[in-house]
């Protein structure tokens, strides 16, 4: 499967032995607003405990309500432990006031596995599985406020960044004290950080977060600073109101002489001093930050992504605090790169760059040094990998989607692959085909698998780390769905006009008697067929 995968063409099936009359009163029954009393809850979404553990519960709708299920992975347990009208009405008792669809956390208090706590508000109560009780713990936890003075904190809450009047601020939160970093902001060419202009819908400024990217030593940070000022507008047509009324929106369209014009600035909270960086290489670049795996702060570098107007050649650079850019990965991806499943994530404090590209014909993640070198190629082979699902930094693991790995399926359907970073070991987790959305535990011993097809009912698996099942954990009820006459569709392959290539389709009427009218969409994007 090389790029061309990516361009589909659709099939529309019309009965060519008579005209038939719509029916629309029949179609509109199948429409996705109107099915959910017939499909209810399709797949279980695990909510994880926040203490860190493996233990999860999930909720399904049912003609009551929600009904909620915990599921302890160690010992394969899947259990009903309250419903929503159970939880209502005990914490309507506990708070004095009427309580409709709560949100609380749960956490486990020990290793009894008999009980476990939950917030809400400012009460802490333990719930027995056993009894089915819910009792009051504590009644007077800290409820965070919810604060008018939004701020971007330093890593160590000393400083406080803000936008104010288009500019830069910043806030000594020991002394209170307000600096301004900057005095040459206006409007559509803000220090926000973003392509927020810094102002209201009806223009006036007023005070916003700066989104700067602190350095962990808390004194350092860069922001992107964006000029807007020269685009184009396009009218649209503002539906709320009494009357629609038209408005001007910027809008970028091709071809445009005008486009956002990027620049990186490194600010110092504690000398209150600035510099720009100098990035320019090409005339209209896309210039964006890459932030460390789970958003930590860098230490001694920035990474930045600089990429031509054209999308078809793009350079990974690193900055210093004193503004040094070095270019670590330059590629050029003709005819453009991949908006979908292209990645860039930088680990170890840059020791370690994971690399998505289609050097091959086939998109595939690549190791890099801290330096730029290419180290080895994490997947390979004739299927593309796509977006990261998770990384096991201590395993040396990477986990992405996978698509197009078995001959003789539709290359539609979505796997999960285990790879190790030596390239040397690719584990299929999810086998079925069908298309997979999974979602690893805190620990990533386990992966909780929704999986289903066209003409497959949806499943909820839970799984080990290397793919094995361990016990289903759920299974719609779909009877009132079949009560109503509904099929499902049938999985066909049709030839394209080249006579060679397969097209997988899937279609809800019988292909007998029927004639194949084509209609092509272009795109670069993989569409996938539920």
């Amino acid at each position: 499967m090389t790029k061309t995968f990516l361009s589909l063409a659709l099939c529309l099936m019309i009965t060519a032995s008579h005209a038939q009359s719509v029916d629309y009163t029949q179609a509109e029954k199948f429409m996705k607003n109107k099915t959910g009393s017939w499909l209810g809850t399709v797949d279980a979404k695990p909510m994880f405990w926040n203490d860190g553990s493996d233990k999860f519960f999930y909720t399904i709708q049912s003609d009551a309500g929600w009904v909620y299920y915990f599921v302890d992975p160690v010992k394969k347990t899947n259990v009903e432990f309250f419903t929503q009208s159970w939880i209502e009405a005990e914490l309507s008792k506990i708070t004095g006031r009427k309580v409709a669809r709560p949100r609380f956390t749960i956490s486990n208090p020990g290793n009894d596995h008999q009980t476990f706590i939950l917030q809400y508000d400012k009460y802490e109560c333990v719930f027995d599985f056993q009894a089915k009780t819910l009792t009051v713990q504590k009644d007077d936890l800290p409820v965070k406020p919810n604060s008018s003075v939004m701020c971007n904190n330093s890593p160590d809450s000393a400083y406080c960044l803000y936008l104010e009047n288009f500019n830069l601020y910043v806030q000594d939160l020991k002394t209170s004290e307000k600096t301004p970093l900057t005095d040459d902001g206006e409007f559509q060419y803000t220090y926000s950080g973003s392509d927020w202009k810094g102002v209201r819908f009806n223009k006036d400024p007023f005070r916003q977060p700066a989104r700067g990217e602190w350095f962990s030593d808390s004194k350092h940070f860069f922001i992107i600073r964006e000029d807007t000022r020269k685009l184009q507008t396009m009218p649209i047509i503002d539906l709320y109101g009494k009357r629609p009324k038209v408005e001007e929106s910027d809008y970028i369209m091709t071809g445009d002489e005008f486009v956002p014009q990027s620049e990186l600035w490194i600010f110092n909270a504690e000398t209150q001093t600035k510099k720009r960086v100098d990035i320019d290489k090409w005339q209209d670049q896309i210039v964006k930050i890459i932030p460390y795996k789970n958003d930590l702060n860098p230490k001694k570098y920035l990474y930045f992504t600089r990429e031509k107007r054209t999308r078809d050649e793009i350079e990974l650079c690193r900055v210093t605090t004193t503004g040094e850019v070095t270019v670590l990965i330059n590629e050029v991806s003709k005819p453009f790169l991949s908006d979908e499943f292209f990645n860039i994530t930088i680990l170890n404090e840059g020791k370690d760059i994971i690399w998505w590209s289609e050097r091959t014909g086939w998109g595939h993640y690549y190791l890099y040094d801290e330096n730029g070198k290419l180290v080895n190629a994490i997947t390979s082979g004739e299927w593309v990998a796509g977006k990261i699902l998770n990384i096991d930094e201590k395993k040396r693991m990477l986990y992405v989607e996978s698509y197009g790995q078995v001959k003789g399926e539709a290359p539609y359907f979505k796997r999960a692959t285990g790879a190790r970073f030596d390239g040397k070991k690719q584990t299929v987790l999810t086998p079925e085909m069908a298309t997979h959305e999974v979602e690893f535990s805190p620990s990533m011993k386990y992966i909780i698998d929704n999986y289903s097809r066209a003409d497959l009912e949806p499943v909820t698996v839970l799984r080990d780390s290397e793919g094995k099942p361990l016990m289903e954990i759920y299974r719609p009820n779909l009877s009132k769905l079949h009560e109503t006459g509904w099929k499902a569709p049938e999985p066909f392959t049709a030839k394209a006009a080249d006579n060679q290539t397969d097209l997988n389709l899937t279609t809800s009427t019988p292909i007998k008697n029927t004639r194949l009218f084509r209609m092509f969409i272009p795109g670069h994007k993989p569409t996938i067929f539920r």
